[in-house]
């Protein structure tokens, strides 16, 4: 019988982990992305929620796919961490827009009258 040991190294980079980790955030966006496409001021953060979660699709499904040259990381090492890494930045930049608009938007509660 085959024990999971939790503590080897490289655990996040076997295969499907990445995946397994950018599928829900993929998703998340172009959910998102389709409902604020409908609302007003928010149609521009819409189309850039739906771009965004078909950008990061790309990168996981290629490397789920056997006969893509990147899919195997000792075929890719020269850029397969700089195609990772460029994902990582598309991926969290999408929270930190998404998060500014709506505090600038925000309107503070009306004052209590007295």
């Amino acid at each position: 019988m085959h024990e999971i040991n939790l503590h080897d190294e490289g655990v996040l980079h076997e295969p499907g982990n990445f995946e397994l980790a950018f599928f829900p955030l993929t998703i998340t966006s172009l959910i998102t992305g389709s409902q604020l496409r409908k609302v007003a001021g928010w149609r521009i953060h819409g189309w850039y929620s739906m771009i965004t979660g078909l950008l990061t699709i790309i990168p996981p499904l290629a490397n789920l796919a056997p006969q893509i040259p990147f899919s195997n990381p000792s075929q890719a090492v020269q850029f397969g961490g700089l195609f990772e890494r460029i994902l990582l930045v598309i991926a969290f930049a999408w929270y930190v827009i998404l998060a500014i608009h709506m505090l600038t938007t925000w309107e503070k509660p009306a004052a209590p009258r007295r």
